[in-house]
């Protein structure tokens, strides 16, 4: 082999292996037009995630407001029950002092009625034969007097 073909076989081998780096360049250079768009995607999506944690937080945050307001509403209902019981330990108080009135003053003052009642009705139901006596001892009266201004005329 005499040098001609010698630089003619290392001419072939390097073109082959030029050609075989610049496959490979052109495979890289595909790639990485791949990994661009891909990470132009990852870009997308960090900045949406990045909205979507923004949102999150937001609502976090208003959550939050809500919650001591919902604190606030729970103190104020404690409060208002405190009262409540207060009132309400206040009316068991009054009603048990009226019950001690009814038992002690109204009741008796009632059974008092009751008996004068039942005597006046008693007296009302006797009244009618009381007034026939009357009647009776009035007749009689009268026929007397009667009887007497007659003798004393004679």
């Amino acid at each position: 082999m005499g040098d001609n073909e010698l630089l003619q076989a290392i001419k072939e081998v390097i073109k082959n292996e030029v050609k075989d780096i610049r496959d490979d360049v052109n495979n890289i250079k595909d790639d990485i037009k791949d990994i661009k768009a891909e990470l132009k995607d990852v870009k997308d999506d960090v900045k949406d995630i990045k909205a979507e944690l923004n949102n999150v937080k937001n609502d976090v945050k208003n959550i939050k407001v809500d919650l001591k307001d919902v604190k606030d509403d729970v103190k104020n209902v404690k409060v208002e029950l405190k009262d409540v019981k207060d009132d309400v330990k206040n009316v068991k108080t009054e009603v048990i002092k009226t019950n001690i009135r009814i038992e002690s003053e109204i009741i008796p003052g009632i059974l008092l009625l009751k008996e004068g009642h039942q005597i006046l009705v008693e007296r009302v139901w006797h009244t009618p034969d009381d007034i026939e006596k009357i009647k009776e001892a009035v007749s009689i009266l009268d026929f007397v007097q009667k009887g007497m201004a007659q003798s004393i005329k004679k």
